[in-house]
């Protein structure tokens, strides 16, 4: 019997190709979207998972409140926590350090690293003896309990020692490698090559290298409490200890070490953070990311799996409302097999299989437009998936239950209308499907709803992101190269020297250095008072002479910073108008503000006091997720060696030919093999929004898959209604209608149902729209513009869609539909 069903069901398929073309494809698009939104989901929440003992393992934070305002949480602690941990919280099998290269936030330092011949940079992380017995990073050679004992031994990454060693050998060969302070060269042995890094895995490395060498390579102590971002700890509980216990043993090592920390007790606490949540806690400041990559958004896969959802049951409907426009083809067949016995339930496994045979159909030709679309939804989410989880067991699982759950719901509605019909209805002709499809218009209507919701969510975020990235920022960050100079050799006048020779450059236009780095998210803010005793929350920025002038910020008040003046001596100071607006200053020039603790002790004057002698207009080196903060410009007494960051303004046409000059000179001035490092200050600006990019471009990519759907939907029942008025559209030609009058006529449904869908669909988008921007403290008001170009647009591809079979229909020789008549 089912495989009587399974022949009249391909039968029907091939009988009633362009049908079965249309529902195929949609379905296919539907279940490709879900099968992208599989890999991605399975991709980000399987992070860190393959750990063996990934549910017990965390990292040790540092949560810091700050002074009226929202503190900030720290993923970094002092190199001396791990051994106190270790020697005074019990239930903690394991702890393990690790440290990356001293690079900015928006890179890693590499290593020069020798072997014979050839000379290479390579990134590192530094770890403790216990990384690999932590961490499920297999050996490929070596053992994990001993590779890193020695602490002149090294572990490779699989890659990392093809490139080195080719099809050598690598266990026992000797590297050397130069450290990247004292740039003194030492030999450390390959004890191990690791097999290559899952991808979802938080902590990538290329090499090893023990602890015990922090000293030589870093100039770092592995026993420091005063700096907090040195490093970061992890720790593995025992079996049943409870996370409870530690936090509370970590209150106590906090305890007794704050004053070493120079932090009151009150301001830090150390908390834990599950391995398996690194990927997703995007809350914590992270500025030196010591092998980790970055957090993302869960918000993202969460979106994927509503919007795939709603793709697939737009490509549904689609093959609800066809078959139904379909019923009319079909009654004589249902009636002639109720009349010789046939059951409903037999009736309804005939629609069944068909179902099922196009849902089979849908999913393979879904999973060949998943691996081909793949690249481009890599590039839209800024991820590396691969095809290769959807052929596992558990995907194997979820295509078993998406091909049954599509069949089964696109046949229940169509089924059972004509499971139910009476026989005598059916073949007197007194059974009309096409009169109880109030339920099709209704999805349709639907259909078109999502469409134009999704069609203006994506124009109102293209239009949120233009405006951040054309909204003034108090700066022109154009043209500005921004080199991280924490590599120079802290020596007086070192970086001086280098600046003083790149203005000397035709096309450099301005240079200017900055102690710490200017767009670390982390920076250190600070309370500074002022005269009256009013106390603000305030981000110092130590900068010298020449900063306002490179950045082109406008002085609005008073004077720029001068070299010619006394300055320096007398710890002179630009503050911004919102420090002036907070501060309630009426006259700001001639104003004081008094820091306290490490801030005071870096002013270029000796009793912590900065003296305003200009205003510069508001200026965004946050995010415009926030709104602009306090902020005051300090003269950097240490100008010449102390400077992590140096920008460079050159011409727009002459970037390349600067950026040769500006490395030449680099290594006129900087140790032998210490990288150049630069960055485009615009670029890094653009990349605070790279979530919020990426966002949009996955509601674009749902928008397009819906729109798509919608209008196939659209063309297969305009090409039922064209086929059921055939005979109208003959008689109506032939007493005068013109093409235009039949086009609309048949085009006036699907109009009309557009414009209900739009006035549906406008409160949904504004209110996730309005949530959305939420996320910004800069953003563009929500206005009608926005919607009515979303609906007119949705209109114009609907109908155009249409037109091509309502045009068809309309130039048709009405002879040919009134031959027989």
């Amino acid at each position: 019997m089912f495989r009587n069903y399974l022949i009249v069901a391909y039968r029907n398929l091939v009988r009633h190709k362009a049908y079965s073309a249309i529902n195929i494809l949609g379905l296919a698009i539907g279940i490709a979207f879900c099968a992208l939104t599989y890999l991605y989901v399975h991709y980000e929440w399987t992070y860190d998972a393959f750990h063996n003992h990934a549910d017990r393992i965390y990292r040790v934070n540092i949560e810091v409140p700050g002074p009226e305002r929202k503190g900030y949480s720290l993923p970094h602690v002092p190199t001396a926590l791990r051994d106190e941990l270790l020697r005074t919280v019990t239930d903690v099998d394991r702890a393990v350090r690790l440290t990356a290269g001293r690079g900015s936030d928006r890179e890693d330092r590499e290593i020069q690293v020798a072997y014979g011949e050839q000379v290479l940079k390579l990134p590192f992380l530094i770890v403790d003896p216990g990384f690999l017995r932590m961490f499920s990073f297999p050996l490929r050679a070596g053992d994990p309990d001993v590779a890193l004992k020695n602490p002149h031994s090294v572990v490779l990454s699989t890659e990392t020692a093809t490139r080195i060693f080719g099809n050598e050998d690598p266990v026992g060969k000797q590297l050397t490698l130069r450290s990247l302070w004292s740039h003194d060269l030492a030999e450390f042995t390959v004890t191990g090559v690791a097999e290559p890094v899952p991808d979802n895995s938080s902590i990538q490395f290329e090499m090893l290298l023990p602890y015990q060498h922090l000293w030589f390579l870093l100039h770092l102590e592995s026993d420091d409490w005063e700096r907090i971002a040195r490093c970061d700890t992890y720790i593995q509980l025992s079996q049943d200890a409870e996370v409870t216990d530690i936090e509370s043993g970590l209150r106590s090592i906090a305890k007794a070490n704050m004053l070493r920390l120079k932090i009151s007790e009150d301001k830090l606490q150390l908390r834990l953070q599950p391995l398996t949540d690194l990927r997703h806690r995007v809350d914590l400041v992270e500025f030196r990311n010591h092998g980790v990559k970055p957090p993302r958004d869960p918000m993202t896969g969460y979106g994927l799996v509503c919007l795939s959802a709603l793709v697939l049951v737009m490509a549904s409907i689609n093959y609800v409302n066809l078959a139904v426009g379909r019923m009319v083809t079909r009654t004589k067949e249902s009636g002639i097999r109720k009349v010789v016995g046939a059951l409903r339930f037999q009736l309804l496994w005939q629609y069944l299989s068909e179902s099922l045979l196009m849902s089979i159909l849908a999913v393979g030709l879904g999973l060949v437009f998943a691996e081909h679309a793949l690249p481009f939804f890599n590039g839209f989410t800024h991820e590396s998936l691969s095809i290769d989880p959807i052929f596992s067991r558990t995907a194997l699982v979820f295509l078993v239950i998406l091909t049954l759950g599509v069949g089964i719901l696109i046949c229940s509605y169509p089924g059972l209308i004509l499971s139910a019909a009476h026989p005598v209805h059916i073949l007197t002709g007194r059974f009309n499907p096409s009169n109880r499809n109030l339920l099709g218009r209704v999805l349709v209507l639907g259909q078109f709803a999502v469409s134009s919701a999704l069609v203006v969510c994506t124009l109102i975020m293209a239009f949120q992101l233009r405006f951040v990235r054309e909204k003034d920022l108090g700066f022109n960050k154009e043209s500005v190269i921004s080199i991280n100079a924490d590599g120079l050799p802290e020596r007086p006048g070192g970086r001086r020297v280098l600046k003083d020779r790149y203005v000397q450059h035709r096309t450099v236009i301005g240079c200017t250095t900055v102690r710490y780095g200017l767009l670390d998210e982390w920076y250190d803010s600070g309370e500074g008072r002022g005269e009256q005793g009013q106390s603000v929350d305030l981000r110092p920025y130590f900068v010298d002479f020449d900063f306002v002038k490179t950045l082109e910020m406008k002085v609005v008040s008073g004077r720029d910073l001068d070299s010619g003046t006394n300055d320096m001596a007398q710890g002179s100071a630009l503050a911004n108008e919102e420090l002036v607006r907070q501060m309630g200053w009426d006259d700001p020039i001639g104003q004081t503000v008094t820091f306290q603790g490490s801030i005071a002790g870096l002013l270029s004057n000796s009793d912590g006091v900065a003296r305003i002698v200009g205003v510069v207009r508001d200026f965004h080196l946050t995010p415009l997720q926030q709104s602009v903060q306090p902020a005051v410009l300090l003269l950097n007494p240490s100008i010449g060696y102390e400077a992590e960051e140096i920008f460079v303004r050159v011409g727009p046409r002459d970037v390349d030919e600067t950026l040769k000059f500006l490395e030449a000179e680099w290594k006129k001035i900087a140790p032998s093999g210490e990288p150049f490092y630069f960055t485009f200050l615009d670029e890094d600006i653009e990349n605070y929004y790279q979530d919020f990019v990426s966002w949009s471009n996955v509601i674009g990519f749902s928008t397009v898959f819906a729109v798509f759907i919608a209008c196939l939907g659209a063309f297969g029942l305009t090409a039922l209604a064209v086929a059921r008025r055939t005979k109208e559209i003959g008689i109506r030609k032939t007493m005068g209608a013109t093409v235009l009058n039949i086009v609309s006529l048949l085009s006036r449904e699907f109009a009309l149902l557009v414009l209900i869908a739009n006035l549906c669909a406008w409160p949904v988008a504004y209110v996730a729209m309005h949530r959305w921007l939420q996320n910004f403290a800069y953003r563009i008001e929500i206005t009608a513009g926005g919607f009515l170009l979303g609906g007119l647009l949705t209109l114009l591809v609907v109908i155009g869609t249409v037109s091509i079979q309502t045009t068809r229909a309309a130039r048709a020789n009405p002879v040919e539909a009134l031959r027989y008549e």
